[in-house]
């Protein structure tokens, strides 16, 4: 490697990097490490999870086990966190003479293209012209049919519109089709539309059978997928192996990467497994926030967004069927989401119907229905909170490779148990028939001959569009009296039944026009440009996983969920967020059951190599890897007594009222006024003092190559003040550079910047995440980076192979949003998973009488969880014992991984915290925290039990926790009292 890759400096030269390697491996008996001598095999069977501190070469092992794999005939799939690191990996395997190609998605294929190009403005390319980069031949937008096209093809065929699985002869189209070839009049300019959801749907808008393009072997749009064929690696992430699939030219049965690469490859190496872990969850999870505060508001985004794009070219979008029907669904959203608000700011009552848990139409029927039909439920029925599992057959009609559901499958029935008894079970029965008829289809857009629908139709359009409130409440109020037979009582109650009847109705509406958007997303992304508007409720995982994945604990569900803010004590500024989700089963089992997935086809199992710095976790719930670690990456002596050196200290700036500022839990609008005083009190000399923090920190960091800092905020925007704010300082004018988004855009003309202008000099102290390396060779003293913008993946290096940057400050706690419900869906699988793990689901199975008594019970406990974890408020003060436990574990990994950055090469760290939540009793001057009040010291509490020789942990678990998190341990335990009036001093190498 080292020959071929022309390496010369001994600091960094493979064979070097590889002597350093040490490993420990569990024993037979799974009870103790033991040191991997010079003589023995480190055998890689099944699943086999390594993990290694932070820096101790876990790239290095990964490369090289990769290289000498392949040498010896054999096939790998790399699987790494982003596409920027696919394409620095098959760079290097290039240009060490091996066969390697990148699994790389065509839904994002422009992205990538953007953001390559601004990778290289960025790095000095001013000019498009001058772009060159050999990882453009994987991301090439060229079709070759565009030449054949005629010139009434004014626009390249965008990606979305490959034509490469649906060419139809001419004469078997059907007529009023033929103009999509050729856009309206004025329409030069417009963007075009993709004509089906996904290229490899079938058209039913044509007739005849689709042809593939015969093109298609030379086609450049295609280079990815022709070297994979004879590839001997594959490099991946995990959303291109979840959902991408293997072409029809070359694979006739319809296959996802993910099991193409288990079924092909000799060893599947998973990097930062607990990353790609938490990816997992996300991706069978999908959710966003509707509606809340600006910039949260993906709704209120995607509306100013659209109307943007139509004003841009004259509605001309509209001239395709699907944007008008996509448009009309949006518009029809957005009124439902406005109706729903106003409904829950004037009638308090609504929204403490909802707040218990989340809701759907669903479960907003089921309530309604047991309000008008009360009757107590039988013994052994299921619970008439439950909501039933998403139906997968009504989400794949087009699977043609799917089983019908069995008529007899018990569950489908929806609100009865058993066959009716009495004229008011059958009543129920029947408007339980009717409601679920609406809920599909609550606009009455394919008619209906049912009276009372219509009724319920013609309702649904009067609140979505009423100017009388009264009147329409009255109609409400009718049609409800119809379906229920209630009498109507008291007025008060009559106005509560009607009330939750129309936001009901309001909620199908919105859920059922949420699924259009969801669905005409890919056919209408490129006429919109959407592709810069994120939309996680678009991306639902493949159906494909259904038989691999556990269903989610609580079910397999969508809903709605509202959040009361209480951030401003003023009257009256208080809002609500309202976000939506969709439960699709538990990603995370998709990870540790990787290596059994191709004995599903009687296959022998895969050989998966998980590896990670922070994958074994305590009881973390989204870092920690629940499978058993079998050898830990061990650094050197030397560079472990290095790494003991790092050092932790407070400096907590006070504010104009003499108390600590924070960042943390501050109020959004207050938090650019607290950012500028804390960085205005670290910049600055303070009173009495002759240096700042800032330079006090770069004097006392010992190489003078590693003379740099981190200023770790809380967002891009935060970045972006943070750096107009030093960029005033005269100190540090010029010296300062902050991190972007890889999809920032910059100003850019065709021909490049003049170097001369003030832009190019603003320009050139950003760099872009994906190029976060390249900040250990620019002058600049001072990176500003979002915290979870630098946790993991590309090292900040300098010319000597060590960490480019010698001290870090946390001007910002690094703490998830409230009510995040990420954090919610990591802590209900992580239960799951250890619930199976530990034995305790197999003991609930044996005690109960049935299978059904066993599985309610079962869901039963998981949607009490579910609650509480949907409900609870990510506050610090607000959690309990166990959650606070689970919530450091995590944190810990965050923090961990930043610290890493700073310690490659076995050098020490400097690490400051400047945000007084931290450690909020002592910034106070209210005494020590412990770790019911500061993160600080519940990091140091629930590290302590393993380095105790008498505590509860197995000698295995102690040992693990010292390789991984030892220095760590040691610099909170020397971790110096806040003193606030401590004098500074100022002589060179004092602490």
């Amino acid at each position: 490697m080292d020959r071929k890759l022309l390496v010369t400096d001994p600091r960094k030269s493979w064979v070097q990097r590889v002597r350093r390697i040490e490993l420990d491996v569990l024993d037979s008996a799974r009870s103790a490490f033991g040191s991997l001598g010079e003589k023995d095999t480190l055998s890689v069977s099944g699943l086999f999870h390594l993990v290694g501190m932070v820096g101790a070469g876990k790239s290095t092992l990964r490369d090289v086990l990769t290289v000498e794999t392949v040498r010896q005939g054999r096939r790998v799939t790399i699987v790494v966190g982003d596409v920027a690191e696919q394409m620095r990996l098959v760079e290097l395997f290039r240009r060490l003479e091996l066969k390697v190609a990148p699994v790389l998605g065509t839904s994002t294929r422009t992205r990538n293209i953007q953001r390559m190009h601004r990778r290289l403005t960025s790095a000095g390319a001013g000019s498009l012209l001058s772009h060159e980069a050999r990882q453009f031949k994987y991301l090439s937008t060229a079709c070759p049919l565009d030449a054949l096209r005629g010139r009434e093809a004014l626009e390249p065929l965008d990606i979305a519109d490959s034509p490469c699985t649906r060419l139809y002869p001419a004469n078997t189209r059907k007529e009023g089709r033929a103009q999509d070839d050729v856009p309206p009049d004025g329409a030069e300019h417009a963007p075009t539309s993709s004509p089906t959801a996904a290229p490899d749907d079938a058209d039913h808008d044509r007739m005849g059978t689709a042809e593939g393009c015969p093109l298609w072997g030379a086609c450049p749009r295609h280079r990815g997928a022709h070297d994979l064929v004879d590839a001997d690696i594959w490099v991946a992430n995990p959303a291109s192996l979840v959902y991408g699939l293997t072409p029809r030219h070359q694979n006739r049965e319809r296959a996802r990467f993910l099991e193409v690469a288990c079924v092909r490859s000799d060893l599947i190496i998973v990097d930062e497994a607990d990353r790609v872990q938490m990816q997992l969850d996300t991706m069978f999870v999908p959710s966003a926030t509707l509606v809340g505060r600006s910039p949260d508001s993906w709704l209120d985004e995607l509306q100013t967004h659209t109307t943007d794009e139509f004003a841009r070219y004259g509605r001309l979008q509209l001239s395709d069927a699907d944007v008008d029907r996509w448009s009309s669904s949006l518009t029809a959203s957005i009124a439902a989401t406005n109706r729903l608000y106003s409904m829950l700011m004037r009638h308090s009552s609504l929204q403490r119907w909802i707040r218990d848990d989340y809701f759907s139409s669903w479960t907003l029927q089921q309530k309604l229905l047991d309000d008008w039909f009360p009757k107590p439920s039988a013994p052994d029925a299921p619970d008439q909170d439950d909501e039933p599992d998403i139906d997968f057959e009504e989400e794949s009609r087009e699977e043609a490779d799917l089983d019908e559901q069995p008529d007899d499958d018990p569950g489908t029935e929806s609100g009865t148990v058993g066959e009716p008894e009495d004229a008011a079970d059958a009543r129920r029965t029947a408007v339980t028939e009717m409601l679920d008829t609406f809920r599909d289809d609550p606009l009455g857009g394919e008619g209906t001959d049912d009276p009372e629908l219509t009724d319920l139709v013609a309702l649904a359009r009067a609140l979505l569009h009423t100017l009388d409130e009264e009147t329409t409440r009255l109609q409400a109020g009718a049609t409800l009296t119809r379906l229920s037979g209630l009498a109507p009582g008291t007025d008060a109650e009559m106005r509560r039944r009607t009330l939750r009847f129309e936001f009901t109705v309001l909620v199908c509406i919105l859920q059922q026009r949420l699924d259009v958007i969801t669905e005409l997303w890919p056919t209408v992304e490129t006429a919109l440009n959407l592709e810069s508007t994120d939309n996680q409720l678009a991306r639902r995982p493949p159906l494909d996983y259904g038989p691999l994945l556990p269903e989610s604990p609580m079910g397999n569900i969508l809903g709605f969920q509202l959040l009361t803010e209480n951030l401003d004590a003023t009257r009256g500024s208080a809002g609500a967020e309202l976000r939506f989700f969709r439960c699709t089963g538990v990603g995370r089992a998709l990870l540790t059951g990787l290596h059994r997935i191709t004995a599903l086809d009687g296959r022998p199992t895969a050989h998966v190599l998980l590896m990670s710095g922070t994958s074994w976790a305590g009881t973390a719930a989204g870092a920690h890897v629940l499978a058993p670690v079998r050898a830990i990456l061990k650094i050197s002596p030397k560079e472990h007594r290095a790494l003991l050196q790092t050092t932790f200290r407070k400096v907590f700036v006070p504010g104009p009222d003499g108390r600590p500022l924070h960042l943390s839990g501050t109020r959004p609008d207050l938090r650019p006024k607290v950012l500028e005083l804390m960085l205005d009190g670290l910049a600055r000399p303070r009173e009495g003092q002759f240096e700042s923090t800032l330079e006090e920190e770069l004097r006392l960091i010992p190489s003078t190559r590693r003379k740099r800092l981190l200023l770790l905020v809380g967002s891009y925007d935060e970045a972006r003040r943070a750096f107009e704010v030093l960029e005033g300082i005269p100190r540090w004018k010029g010296r300062v550079c902050r991190l972007i988004p890889d999809d920032a855009e910059l100003e850019v003309s065709f021909g490049g910047v003049d170097p001369g202008e003030p832009l190019a000099s603003a320009q050139s102290m950003t760099l872009r995440r994906g190029d976060v390396s390249a900040f250990g060779t620019m002058d600049a003293q001072i990176l500003i980076a979002p915290l979870m913008s630098v946790e993991r993946g590309h090292n900040i290096l300098n010319d000597a192979g060590q960490a480019a940057i010698g001290s870090v400050l946390f001007l910002a706690r690094p703490h998830p949003r409230p009510y995040d419900i990420g954090i919610a869906v990591q802590g209900i699988n992580s239960w799951a998973m250890r619930l199976m793990a530990n034995g305790e689901f197999d003991r609930l199975v044996a005690s109960a009488p049935d299978l059904d008594t066993a599985g309610r019970s079962f869901r039963r406990e998981a949607r009490i969880r579910w609650k509480h974890l949907l409900t609870r408020r990510m506050a610090w003060r607000e959690l309990n014992d166990e959650d606070k436990v689970a919530f450091t574990w995590d944190r810990l990994v965050v923090m961990w991984q930043v610290i890493g950055r700073l310690v490659r090469g076995g050098v020490p760290a400097r690490v400051v915290f400047v945000d007084s939540r931290f450690a909020e009793r002592e910034a106070a001057g209210r005494g020590p925290d412990d770790f019911r009040t500061g993160l600080l010291a519940s990091l140091l509490h629930v590290l302590a039990p393993y380095f105790d020789e008498d505590g509860p942990h197995t000698p295995a678990d102690r040992h693990l926790v010292k390789m991984l998190y030892e220095p760590l341990y040691q610099a909170l335990g020397n971790l110096p009292p806040y003193r606030p009036d401590a004098p500074r001093r100022t002589t060179r190498g004092a602490a």
